[in-house]
C-alpha cells in the first residue's frame, strides 16, 4: 500500500511547472460507524450506533488539464461509534449479565491524495474524487473502566485506507470557487486487531468506515 502512496507522490510532485495552482479550507460533519469482530470473551452481543462529529482542513489542487486534477489535502477528523454492549459478570447472586453504554472516541490526522474528474458546465462544475488516505492516530478513548483501557492502548497508530466522493463548485462571479462534497471513506487495515492467541479463541478486530458532508472555500 505504501507503494501506491508513493506513486501518488511521484504523480503530484512530477506535474509541469506551469500547471494551475490552487488551494483551500475544507470542513464540515462526519458520519461514523465501526465494525466489530469478536468472540464472547470480549461481549455476548453488541450494536453499534453511527457517531456525528467535526472534521476540517487545507487542500491543495493541481491541474494541468482540462479535466483532471491532483489533490492533497491534510485534514482534522473527529470519529468513533456509539456502542451498547452486553457481556457476562458476577455479582453476590451469581451470574449476571452486564449491559454498558459506551462511547469510542477518535482523532485522526488525515493525509489524503486524490484524483479529481471535473467537467465544467455554464454555471458550476461537478467532479468525483477518489484515491488514498492515511490516518494518524492523536487520541482514543473508550469511556469504560474494564475495555476501554484493552482496546486503546492496542490500537494501530497508523491506519491506511481509499477515499471516493463527489462534489460540485460554484464560481459565477466570485473571485474564488464554493464547493460541496459528499464523501465515503473505509479502512484497509484494522484499528485493532486481537487475534487467537495461546490455543485459545479469544479474538477482537475493530475496522472503520464514514461518511463526510464538507463545505469549502477554493482560491
Amino acid at each position: 500500500m505504501k507503494k501506491l502512496f508513493l506513486i501518488f507522490l511521484i504523480i503530484l510532485f512530477t506535474k509541469p511547472i506551469l500547471a494551475q495552482f490552487n488551494f483551500g479550507i475544507k470542513g464540515g460533519e462526519t458520519y461514523s460507524t465501526e465494525s466489530w469482530v469478536y468472540s464472547a470473551y470480549f461481549a455476548n452481543s453488541l450494536s453499534i450506533q453511527q457517531k456525528k462529529a467535526l472534521n476540517l482542513g487545507i487542500f491543495a489542487e493541481f491541474s494541468g488539464d482540462k479535466y483532471l486534477s491532483v489533490v492533497a489535502e491534510v485534514n482534522y477528523r473527529q470519529q468513533g461509534a456509539q456502542i451498547s454492549m452486553n457481556y457476562t459478570g458476577r455479582d453476590t447472586s451469581g451470574t449476571v449479565v452486564v449491559v454498558k453504554n459506551v462511547d469510542h472516541k477518535l482523532a485522526y490526522l488525515n493525509v489524503s491524495l486524490l484524483g479529481k474528474l471535473r467537467y465544467d458546465l455554464p454555471y458550476f462544475t461537478p467532479y468525483i474524487l477518489a484515491g488514498l488516505k492515511d490516518d494518524i492516530q492523536l487520541s482514543n478513548k473508550l469511556d469504560d473502566e474494564d475495555f476501554g483501557s484493552f482496546v486503546t492502548s492496542g490500537s494501530a497508530s497508523q491506519v491506511w485506507g481509499a477515499v471516493i466522493g463527489i462534489g460540485i463548485e460554484y464560481s459565477k462571479g466570485l473571485p474564488f470557487s464554493i464547493l460541496g462534497e459528499f464523501r465515503y471513506e473505509f479502512d484497509f487495515n484494522q484499528v485493532y486487531a486481537y487475534d487467537q492467541i495461546a490455543n485459545t479463541q479469544n479474538y477482537f478486530q475493530l475496522k472503520s468506515q464514514l461518511f463526510e458532508f464538507r463545505i469549502g472555500i477554493k482560491f
